[in-house]
């Protein structure tokens, strides 16, 4: 079952914007609701601007975490600060952190325990470079401090106490990611406590910088179960345009992810070219198919323009409240088999006042659409803002 927990006052805030919808009209598809958060110790999206602190010519000074504002990487000097574009050029037009390889990088003193991390990144450096650091640790120790690195053969990435693989292919360099690519690190063994992060550089050891861009970095204190991987898997590939593949896990840990790699990249999409959405909510719903406009019209032409085919079912009636919308469930969602449902409910719930829905009865109803259509095999998107 659902379990929906509302504030009054998150409540009263809802506007019912369509996140997950608009990131797909724009090519960025982020469902982070299927990120697994235990064990996240730090998350930082170029495509979160309000995380990124920048001047005026967009230097970054801070990087802030996506969940835990007060945790991030940081750089005081503005000559070593990488840039920040919120369209760039080289990645598509898609958001990016860019280190120019000569000094730029973002670090943290703060103590973090790593065992599983995740890079969205690029390599705009030559081919031939070598030693170019991506995530490392602060201090310069031994070999198990390094993270991620380029290098020039096999055993030349890190110590051997991290698997790496790159978009799920098992690697012992990075050399070249001559575009989007997701990096993934292992830890074999135990988790390792790290005396602080240097993102773009080798240990800020000279002449070992990283150039080009970053994306997108999520580091786990323990190892991720194989389905909980694929959650990652998909979120990355579907926002960042990447693909990974089909099992991505640490080969010859001692710990719970499993050994065996599989051949060929993941191509996985949520959307498929012929399946139908359900558009349940209010008058937001009903004009937002109504109009082109609308944001079911660009949902639809925004998948239609990334090669995906999808069929609208308008069920948007003004004026009508959750317990309206759980009314008509049987007839105007599942009686016609959707592939997905994307629900927009609650203005009308608060707006209505005294003859609106209490809080509790508002989350009951909105459980039970959930997951009665659930139950009939129809994926649901709650939209929110």
């Amino acid at each position: 079952m659902l379990n929906i927990f509302f504030t009054e006052r998150v409540l009263k805030r809802m506007v019912f914007v369509a996140v997950v919808f608009l990131a797909v009209v724009s090519g960025r598809m982020t469902l982070a609701a299927e990120i697994p958060p235990d064990g996240l110790v730090l998350w930082l999206d170029a495509a979160d601007q309000a995380t990124i602190a920048k001047s005026d010519d967009n230097s970054v000074s801070q990087w802030a975490d996506k969940r835990v504002a007060t945790r991030g990487l940081f750089q005081s000097q503005p000559a070593k600060q990488p840039k920040y574009a919120v369209t760039h050029a080289a990645s598509d037009g898609l958001p990016a952190v860019i280190f120019d390889g000569n000094d730029d990088g973002l670090l943290s003193y703060d103590f973090i325990k790593i065992q599983e991390a995740f890079i969205v990144a690029r390599w705009s450096g030559k081919a031939t470079e070598v030693d170019k650091g991506l995530l490392t640790c602060v201090a310069r120790g031994g070999w198990d401090t390094i993270a991620f690195t380029t290098g020039p053969t096999p055993g030349g990435l890190v110590s051997g106490l991290f698997d790496f693989f790159i978009d799920g292919q098992q690697t012992a360099t990075l050399t070249p990611l001559n575009n989007r690519h997701i990096v993934c690190g292992v830890r074999r063994g135990n988790t390792v406590e790290w005396e602080g992060l240097y993102l773009g550089g080798d240990r800020n050891i000279a002449k070992r910088f990283w150039s080009g861009e970053v994306y997108e970095v999520m580091v786990y204190a323990r190892v991720l179960t194989e389905k909980e991987r694929r959650s990652v898997a998909d979120y990355l590939h579907a926002k960042w345009k990447v693909n990974i593949g089909d099992r991505l896990s640490g080969a010859g840990q001692s710990t719970a992810a499993a050994a065996v790699m599989t051949k060929g990249p993941y191509m996985s999409s949520f959307f498929r070219s012929g399946e139908s959405i359900a558009f349940l909510g209010d008058s937001i719903t009903q004009q937002g198919a109504a109009t082109p406009a609308g944001y079911v019209s660009l949902v639809i032409s925004g998948l239609k323009a990334n090669g995906i085919d999808a069929v609208a079912i308008p069920a948007g009636l003004g004026g009508h409240k959750s317990d309206d919308m759980l009314a008509r469930l049987e007839k105007d969602v599942i009686g016609k088999q959707p592939a997905w449902m994307a629900l927009s409910c609650g203005v009308n719930d608060v707006a209505h006042g005294a003859a609106g829905i209490p809080l509790d009865k508002y989350r009951e109803n909105v459980t039970q659409i959930v997951d009665r259509t659930q139950k009939a095999g129809i994926k649901v998107m709650i939209m929110t803002a």
